[in-house]
């Protein structure tokens, strides 16, 4: 008898969290109360941030979820820099954290630790 693969569908209250924040971002808009640039930013986070809770809730290796956490990190690095208005500050630390994430995303896959040495960084990385 051969193995069966299962794949698990997306749990319905991951689809219910996407609806309501998509709502309600919708409607905060509309009000005035959240610039129209936030809803792209957040947009953007709840891109990159999709799959990684898709991949948790599916039941994968600990290595994909880090792997999926690592691709969340990176996709909302990067949909914080397309932001506009930013000053060179904080254009400096956006930088900073990828870099940071790009040697942890090397460190993993070259089964180390998966923590970078930040202190190896050109711009020290900022606190948050």
């Amino acid at each position: 008898m051969g193995a069966t693969t299962v794949t698990p569908a997306v749990p319905s209250w991951l689809s219910l969290v996407q609806l309501f924040t998509n709502v309600t971002l919708t409607g905060l808009t509309a009000a005035g109360v959240v610039p129209p640039g936030m809803t792209v930013l957040a947009s953007g986070i709840e891109n990159a941030l999709m799959p990684l809770l898709q991949s948790i809730g599916s039941g994968q290796t600990k290595t994909q979820d880090t792997l999926a956490a690592f691709g969340a990190m990176v996709g909302i690095l990067q949909a914080t820099s397309k932001q506009t208005g930013l000053s060179a500050q904080a254009i400096s630390n956006i930088q900073a954290l990828e870099t940071a994430v790009a040697d942890a995303i090397a460190a993993f896959m070259a089964g180390e630790t998966g923590t970078p040495d930040l202190a190896t960084l050109a711009q020290p990385v900022p606190t948050v």
